[in-house]
C-alpha cells in the first residue's frame, strides 16, 4: 500500500497595496494633505488672510494715488513699474515668507503639532515643505493682485527677461523660507517671534529697499552679499532690463550681468540649508 506525500506549499509573498507609501507619488500625496490642511488653517483666520494677500495691492494703488510712481521714475533705475514690482515681490518674501513662516512654525512646534507629525509617515522634509506651500500661494496671490494694480495705475514695465524673473522669485522663497526654519529654531514662544526676526528683517531690508547709487562702493559690495538683494538684481535685471545706474540692456547682457547675483543666490540657498538643518527644533522648547 502506497502513500502520497502533500505536496508542500509555498507561502505567498504579501500582496503589495494600491499606493505604496515610498516613492514620489506617495510623497506628492502626503504633501499635498498637509499643505491643504494648512490652507484650510489659514481660510479660517480672515485677518491674517486680509493682511496678507490685499495690503501689498492697496499699498501699490496709493503709491500711485500720492504720485509716487513720478519719484520713483526720476529716482530708481528700471523706473516706477519695475521698482513697484520688485518692491512687492521683496515685500511679501520679507514678510509673508519669512516672518510669518517662522511664528508658524514656532506656534506648530509649541502646540506638539510637529512632534505628532512626525510619529506618522510624513519625513521632515515633507512636513517642512507642506507648511511652505499655503506662504508660497499667499505670496503669488499677492504679487498677482500688486501687479494688476500696478499694470492699472502706473504702467507696464519692460519684463526683458522672464528667465530671470522666475530664477529669482523662485530663489527667494527658497532661501527666506531656510532663514524662516533656522530662525523659528531658537524662538521660543510665537510672541518672542517679533524680536528673534528683527535682525533678519533689517538684513533683508537692507539688502532690498536701498539704491545702491547712493552708497559708496565699499558699502555696494557688502549690500550684494546680502540674502534679498541678489533676488533684487535678478528681478531688475528681469523686470526693468536695466543695469544698477539705470542703463537699458540687451537680452544677453541681462544674462551676463545676472551671474553675479546668482552665485549669491546660490549660496544663500546652501548656507540656508545648513542652518535650518542645525537649527530647526521638533519638540517645545523648555
Amino acid at each position: 500500500m502506497t502513500t502520497t506525500q502533500p505536496t508542500p506549499t509555498r507561502p505567498t509573498a504579501p500582496r503589495a497595496s494600491a499606493e505604496p507609501s515610498t516613492g514620489t507619488r506617495a510623497t506628492l500625496r502626503r504633501v499635498r494633505a498637509l499643505a491643504r490642511a494648512e490652507i484650510t488653517l489659514l481660510l479660517r483666520n480672515r485677518v491674517t488672510l486680509f493682511n496678507g494677500v490685499a495690503l501689498a495691492p492697496l499699498m501699490v494703488g496709493l503709491i500711485a494715488g500720492v504720485g509716487g510712481d513720478r519719484l520713483l521714475d526720476l529716482y530708481v533705475p528700471g523706473g516706477a513699474a519695475s521698482a513697484v514690482m520688485i518692491m512687492v515681490i521683496a515685500f511679501a518674501l520679507t514678510f509673508v515668507v519669512y516672518y510669518n513662516l517662522t511664528t508658524v512654525l514656532v506656534a506648530r512646534r509649541e502646540e506638539l503639532v510637529l512632534k505628532r507629525l512626525l510619529v506618522g509617515e510624513c519625513s521632515r522634509t515633507e512636513i517642512l515643505v507642506a507648511t511652505v506651500v499655503p506662504a508660497a500661494v499667499v505670496m503669488g496671490l499677492q504679487v498677482i493682485l500688486s501687479v494688476v494694480v500696478a499694470l492699472v495705475t502706473i504702467g507696464t514695465p519692460t519684463f526683458a527677461n522672464p528667465v530671470l524673473i522666475v530664477v529669482g522669485v523662485v530663489g527667494g522663497l527658497v532661501v527666506l523660507a531656510q532663514l524662516a526654519v533656522a530662525t523659528s529654531g531658537i524662538t521660543r514662544t510665537v510672541e518672542s517671534a517679533q524680536l528673534t526676526t528683527l535682525p533678519g528683517l533689517v538684513l533683508l531690508g537692507i539688502g532690498a529697499f536701498i539704491p545702491v547709487t547712493v552708497l559708496p562702493d565699499w558699502a555696494v559690495r557688502v549690500l550684494e552679499l546680502t540674502p534679498l538683494n541678489p533676488v533684487a538684481s535678478l528681478l531688475r535685471l528681469g523686470i526693468g532690463g536695466v543695469d544698477a545706474e539705470g542703463a537699458p540692456l540687451d537680452l544677453a547682457q541681462t544674462f551676463e550681468q545676472g551671474l553675479r547675483p546668482l552665485v549669491v543666490l546660490v549660496a544663500w540657498v546652501l548656507i540656508g540649508s545648513l542652518l535650518a538643518r542645525r537649527s530647526m527644533r521638533w519638540e517645545p522648547r523648555r
